[in-house]
């Protein structure tokens, strides 16, 4: 929770949430995670905050977060190569 609320005050610098997705994706390679997860937990996360919201216009809102997910999914990618390049 702590991560989503730092992705949620960082929107607007891009900067700072890139570099944020980027350690995220690090942290979560040393414990072995995959694409799999990050796909499963952006599944599952963006299905739960439709159903809270409701079904109002809040399409963009799940926009923004399946494209937030992506971003770790892109960093989770990039990473896994450079670790690749250093074997």
């Amino acid at each position: 929770m702590y991560t989503l609320s730092m992705i949620v005050g960082s929107l607007e610098e891009a900067d700072v949430l890139q570099e944020m997705v980027h350690k995220v994706a690090v942290s979560h390679l040393r414990r072995h995670l995959t694409e799999e997860h990050f796909l499963g937990l952006k599944g599952a996360f963006v299905a739960f905050l439709g159903e809270a919201l409701g079904s109002g216009d809040d399409a963009a809102v799940l926009t923004a977060w399946a494209k937030t997910f992506d971003l770790f999914l892109v960093a989770l990618r990039e990473e896994e190569e450079a670790k690749k390049k250093q074997v």
